[in-house]
């Protein structure tokens, strides 16, 4: 019958607040009516729309109050999920500089390869306020029986001064010492240079001190372990001289790297000398004048000696013009300086 509606039809229509139509409406179950996302959430049960209800038509209408809470609903929380998210973006760049700054300063400090001492002791910083004072200010004045110019001073280190004393791989109710220029000042080594991370059982060189001065010149006494040079040392029980290294001049070829800083040629050697002190001890004496490119010049004193164990390298480096320097006494003043030395 025209206009007639079905059970199904009418029940639709009261769900969805729809007028009944015209008896020119289609006799279809309900017309599709759009409905929002959240409408279709909480009315899974409506019959107009389930999937039996494929006929329909748009009709305009104002939403429920109970659609229009939930559409609410869900614009409200979708923002801020977003703004959530946006500020996630934002602070990953961050985070991840970071991580990344941290893992470059990692690999840059396990990578570091130690430098040579004279590159080192040219370099500025000190550790105490002592160190950036001339060691005129604060060392004693050197004895006299040194044979040193008047004002030198002497450097005696204390018991626990260096890492190898600490240790106790340097011993000794005189450990060692040697005067100084006035003017000089001590600068600092570090760590991978002192053998402060492998004593006692360090192998390879270290060194116990540098003292600089732009018109004298420098001066460094670096050890290293007497088995390191002589395996058959291990025997004598630390009693062994500088003599059982074998000549002066084979000890200039075993040390010479160490004097000069780089490599070392037969013909740098200039003189080689053996010199006994009062109290019974040999040096080697060695004057080299090296054929380097360290900024510390290419002339070199060194003074060589064993005492317990280990091999003592005095050395004193210099420039052409500080080699002739009056301001700081030249070749005088570095000879005395090594002459002084004592162990």
């Amino acid at each position: 019958m025209p206009g007639a509606i079905t059970g199904r039809a009418a029940a639709c229509r009261r769900s969805s607040g729809l007028a009944a139509p015209s008896s020119s409406s289609s006799s279809s179950c309900c017309p599709r009516v759009v409905v929002p996302r959240a409408r279709a959430l909480l009315n899974d049960d409506d019959p107009c729309t389930s999937s039996g209800n494929q006929e329909a038509m748009a009709v305009d209408r104002a939403p429920s109050p109970r659609r229009r809470a939930a559409i609410d609903h869900t614009r409200a929380a979708t923002p801020r999920r977003h703004d959530a998210a946006t500020a996630d973006q934002q602070q990953a760049p961050s985070r991840r500089g970071a991580l990344l700054a941290a893992a470059a300063a990692a690999v840059a400090a396990a990578t570091a390869v130690p430098q040579p001492l004279p590159a080192l002791a040219r370099g500025g910083g000190v550790r105490t306020a002592a160190d950036a004072k001339a060691v005129g200010s604060y060392l004693p004045p050197a004895p006299a029986s040194l044979g040193v110019p008047e004002g030198f001073v002497l450097y005696a280190p204390g018991a626990r001064a260096t890492p190898s004393l600490k240790a106790g791989v340097i011993q000794g109710p005189q450990i060692y010492s040697w005067a100084l220029e006035p003017s000089m000042r001590q600068e600092p080594l570090r760590n991978a240079l002192t053998g402060d991370f492998c004593f006692p059982n360090c192998v390879e060189p270290w060194y116990e001190a540098v003292f600089v001065d732009g018109a004298v010149g420098k001066v460094f006494l670096c050890c290293l372990v007497l088995q390191k040079v002589l395996p058959s040392a291990r025997q004598d029980g630390g009693g062994a001289t500088v003599e059982a290294l074998g000549s002066p001049e084979g000890v200039a070829r075993a040390l010479g790297p160490l004097v000069t800083g780089q490599g070392y040629e037969d013909e740098d050697l200039a003189r080689a000398s053996v010199r006994r002190t009062a109290d019974g001890r040999v040096f080697y004496d060695l004057e080299l004048l090296a054929s380097t490119a360290d900024p510390s010049g290419p002339r070199r004193l060194a003074a060589v000696t064993v005492k317990g164990g280990v091999v003592y390298l005095f050395v004193a480096a210099a420039t052409e013009r500080q080699w002739s320097s009056d301001k700081g006494a030249g070749e005088q003043a570095l000879r005395a300086m090594v002459q002084s030395f004592q162990a």
